[in-house]
């Protein structure tokens, strides 16, 4: 176990460590390691040599091994095609990295056509940074040229002292004191071939790749650094402790996390117990475990190419409190934590540990100094510019699905916290892929639980892409490969998600932060109302023209995130969804038009998907910019812009890989998805409520599916993702009709805990059901008299308990006032900013609360709680405004009120799981006031979850979908009292 050692002791160790450096002269020359060869004959399966063309120009007709094309046995053959003359050419391979010495020879056979090619070279120089990238600097030493057309030529490249002199010479020349070159190790890492095509068919085949000798480039890295708070750049590359090879080849610089060289973008999940095969498979890259020092677990997941995340160990005294720096540090990190990628502090961190922050964070660097102090990785809550400074990786999250903050609320929310933090900070959010624990226990008795849609992962992962995040978390309670449908769908879900995020890493990786660039789709519906159902304050939705009778035309404002890198532009047009928290909608548009900020004449725009090669995309000059048009938009889209062809054929090839994976998961949700859809809809049929208009999309969704599942058993892979897209979008129409006529006529959308999802809807038309059985409201016994707020002296008596955040900067209250919807008084909580002084910005708690006394109910009683509120201005300043909930469903089912409002009728029924004690909180998170009048409580004792007929397993299946009976229209159930 790692254990605590005191300052005394700690100073001892240092001693002892800086004069046994001493003796072996601290700083570290070459070391002697035997030399050895590194050849490759090309008699496996899978090419090796990657391409750089330009794709206008000439295009690959051949790439791959070929079994007897070579000297002896096999050999990678190209076979190239160009229109024009010398268009340029580069082929490069992989080698370990060699140290630079004057006898460093690369080999290689090449046969050809076509003379002219060169070998050459890579050489890096680690420890010194280009000033235009920021990345190690390069260059490249030239070797023979292939002159033997048609026959076999052996090409020799050397790394000869003189050559890489007058390539140093050269690189001083051009930095013109930009950067100092003194390098005092380099190493290859590249082998290259380099040339000119003819304007006709060449050929290319090449043998007997060999590097000799190579002594392994050792980045050893042995020095007492400072305690800086955080440094701005940090080059991490831990060592074995034989000084052999490299453990952790991580590098950490602002905003980009890179390893063995290439950015990356952390997938993250939570371990609940799974095999690691189950994280490589749905493309994770980093698991968070419970515990570093258990190798059996860190070393599995390595074999399976994953690293891992933990906390680390604190340092504690005899009574577990933890101990300041100055006062006790932490052994070494050994051997047990080289599977250790970035250290986690933890989910959820509050102002309370800031204090202890800076302590804690100087013991992990100083007790890191053998891995050269990886990078460390916390999820707050609030006050991220101070974590900022002392923690690397910054994680920034919040669960909205199933709550009535939308997903544009959840990508402003991102957006003005990431601002809070310090510039170029590298931020990462964890997606919830659950609904909220309050929820799963309340509907552990009920037949029809609700669950998240793969939707809605969706929505979340791309709102952080447009914010800017460079890493997400996927956040798991059950295991990622639970064998319910839910997990099952969440698998699938994450794991096409993931492909996206990997095909996309060089430039979300890379980038800074995206622009936010709006666009229009048209929505049409025959009844005049947009496809998101009902309109609200912040829907950005006009209507531009009525055309036939009855049919009128609406815009909706969308946002697509464009993100700029040295590898060009990426736009992430996205479609978030007013409701989508809840139920998603269509989210589906054609002939999407978006007119893009970017200056070149030159650039091409590209559709960009997981399952075929690059389309290019209409695009004209506008105002403002570019105009692109893109066919379909289908929740998100990705559309890159460059003027770099390599990048085109790169990101072909990276498809071409995954582009089956791609289309199975796609056409395996649909079916999924789609079976679950059926029966929910058979379910609200037998109940009475059916749309009208169900047989006819489910009957659509199944011949989608069909045309899907064919062309995936003909591989033909763009054809299958495209059938099974429009699939989901026609069954996500049918959820969302479903949705919208359960809420047409409910006061607030969190009513009932079980309108949250469209699984859960029968429930919730069962408890409907149930209550229009009982007495009116008004004629049941108020369980809370103190609710008039008429007299404070009841309020007291009562028990209710408020509470303030003291601020210097923010005046906050808690009263009665003389406004009320009934009688004399009402409760006011308000918080206004003091004349001259700053408000606070990224406060987590409410300015003001107050909390009720608690009302005693028992197992089976349904809890009815109503009121009135009142918002005389907007109040700003957070997304959460003022919010009204109860303990039994907390947060996640509150009411939040942010716009300006007269009086307006709230409910929430609630269920009750436990026998327990019910209390009511009205809290203020932002700036401005909110009124409260007339609040009830009532229960009843009401067993509604009658068990109701369920469809047999035959009637399930995707084959009986287009088969569905007419849906008889039933007389709708008695409504709500309407909001007032």
């Amino acid at each position: 176990m790692m254990q605590t050692v005191t300052n005394v002791t700690a100073r001892l160790l240092l001693w002892m460590t800086i004069v046994a450096a001493a003796l072996i002269g601290y700083v570290v020359s070459p070391i002697n390691v035997a030399a050895e060869d590194f050849v490759s004959e090309f008699e496996s399966p899978e090419t090796s040599w990657k391409v750089f063309l330009r794709l206008n120009e000439c295009g690959i007709r051949v790439h791959d091994r070929r079994r007897g094309a070579g000297r002896v046995g096999g050999a990678e053959v190209l076979k190239l095609r160009s229109s024009r003359e010398n268009s340029p050419i580069r082929l490069e391979h992989v080698v370990p990295s060699a140290t630079v010495l004057d006898e460093l020879e690369a080999s290689l056979w090449v046969k050809s056509n076509h003379h002219g090619f060169a070998l050459e070279m890579r050489v890096t120089i680690p420890e010194v940074l280009n000033p235009d990238t920021n990345e190690p600097l390069q260059f490249s030493v030239m070797g023979d040229k292939y002159e033997n057309t048609d026959q076999w030529q052996l090409l020799k490249c050397r790394t000869l002292t003189r050559l890489v002199d007058e390539q140093l010479r050269v690189l001083r020349a051009n930095a013109r004191r930009r950067v100092s070159i003194n390098p005092k190790v380099m190493f290859v890492d590249r082998v290259v071939i380099s040339g000119q095509l003819p304007p006709e068919d060449t050929e290319l085949i090449l043998d007997g790749l060999t590097l000799t000798p190579l002594v392994r480039y050792q980045p050893l890295e042995i020095e007492v650094r400072s305690d800086a708070v955080r440094p701005a750049s940090q080059s991490i590359v831990t060592t074995s402790p034989n000084n052999s090879q490299p453990i952790v080849p991580v590098k950490f610089n602002l905003h980009q996390l890179s390893v063995n060289d290439r950015p990356i973008v952390p997938r993250i999940v939570n371990r609940n117990g799974e095999n690691p095969s189950v994280f490589a498979s749905a493309g994770m890259n980093v698991v968070w475990v419970p515990n570093f020092e258990d190798t059996s677990v860190t070393d599995a997941l390595r074999q399976h190419g994953l690293w891992a995340t933990a906390a680390p160990p604190y340092a504690t005294g005899t009574d577990g409190e933890l101990l300041d720096s100055e006062d006790a540090s932490l052994l070494p990190f050994q051997n047990n934590t080289k599977n250790i990628l970035f250290w986690m502090l933890g989910p959820r961190i509050s102002a309370e540990t800031r204090p202890r922050l800076p302590s804690s964070t100087k013991q992990i660097r100083n007790a890191d100094r053998r891995f050269n102090q990886r990078p460390i990785a916390a999820d707050v809550i609030e006050n991220e510019r101070p974590y900022s400074r002392y923690v690397d990786m910054v994680g920034i999250s919040r669960h909205v699905v199933g709550t009535s903050t939308s997903f544009i609320e959840y990508l402003e929310f991102l957006i003005q916290r990431r601002d809070l933090a310090w510039p170029d900070t590298f931020c990462w959010t964890w997606i919830q892929t659950e609904l909220s624990p309050s929820l799963t226990d309340m509907s552990r008795k009920i037949e029809s639980s609700p669950m998240m849609e793969p939707e809605q992962i969706r929505s979340q992962v791309y709102a952080a892409l447009a914010a800017g995040f460079r890493g997400v978390g996927y956040w798991t309670s059950i295991p990622l490969d639970d064998p319910s449908p839910a997990a099952h769908e969440r698998l699938l879900a994450i794991t096409q998600l993931n492909l996206e995020l990997e095909l996309f890493e060089s430039w979300l990786s890379s980038s800074g932060t995206p622009q936010l660039v709006p666009f229009n789709v048209d929505l049409v519906r025959s009844d005049g109302i947009n496809q998101a159902g009902r309109t609200s304050r912040t829907e950005s939705t006009r209507t531009v023209r009525t055309g036939a009778k009855g049919i009128t035309k609406h815009q909706k404002v969308l946002q697509a995130a464009l993100i700029q890198s040295e590898h060009g532009a990426l736009l992430l047009p996205m479609w978030m969804d007013e409701y989508g928290q809840f139920v998603p909608g269509s989210m589906f548009a054609r002939d999407v038009s978006i007119i893009v900020p970017v200056a070149s004449e030159t650039t091409s725009a590209w559709e960009v998907t997981t399952t075929g090669p690059l389309r290019c995309l209409d695009r004209k000059r506008a105002a403002g910019g570019v105009q692109i048009t893109l066919p379909r938009l289908d929740q998100t889209a990705a559309i890159l812009i460059t003027s770099d062809p390599s990048m085109v054929e790169a990101l072909n090839q990276k498809i071409a890989d995954i582009q089956e994976r791609s289309a199975q998961v796609s056409v395996e949700l649909a079916k999924r998805k789609l079976e679950r859809i059926f029966q929910v809809d058979q379910a609200l049929q037998s109940l009475g409520v059916g749309r009208p208009n169900a047989s006819l999309l489910l009957g659509d969704a199944k011949l989608q599916l069909d045309r899907a599942e064919s062309a995936l058993r003909s591989q033909h892979y763009a054809e299958a993702r495209l059938g099974a897209g429009e699939a989901l979008q026609l069954g996500r129409s049918l959820q969302r009709s479903h949705w919208e006529y359960a809420v047409r006529q409910l006061p607030n959308f969190t009513s009932t805990p079980w309108i949250a999802s469209f699984q859960s809807l029968p429930e919730h038309w069962k408890l409907m059901n149930a209550l229009e059985k009982l007495a009116p409201e008004d004629s049941q016994t108020n369980l809370l008299p103190s609710g008039e707020f008429e007299d404070r002296g009841t309020l007291i008596a009562s028990h209710w308990t408020p509470e303030q955040v003291k601020l210097d900067s923010v005046e906050s209250i808690a009263e009665l006032h003389p406004t009320a919807k009934q009688g004399s008084n009402s409760l006011r909580l308000s918080a206004m900013p003091i004349l001259g002084e700053l408000p606070p910005q990224g406060i987590a708690k409410p300015f003001v609360s107050i909390v009720s006394p608690g009302i005693g109910v028992h197992t089976n009683q349904v809890v009815r709680i109503t009121g009135w509120a009142k918002v005389p201005n907007p109040i700003t300043g957070s997304i959460d405004g003022a919010m009204i909930y109860d303990n039994l469903l907390g947060k996640p089912g509150a009411v939040r009120l942010k716009a300006a409002q007269d009086w307006q009728r709230f409910e929430l029924i609630r269920p009750v799981p436990e026998s327990q004690d019910v209390t009511i909180t009205i809290a203020l998170h932002g700036l401005g006031e909110v009124l409260v009048d007339d609040l009830r409580v009532t229960a009843v004792d009401l067993e509604y979850a009658v068990a109701q007929p369920t469809p047999s397993k035959s009637a399930v299946t995707p084959s009986k979908y287009s088969t569905f009976e007419s849906i008889r229209r039933l007389n709708p159930l008695n409504p709500l009292p309407k909001r007032r």
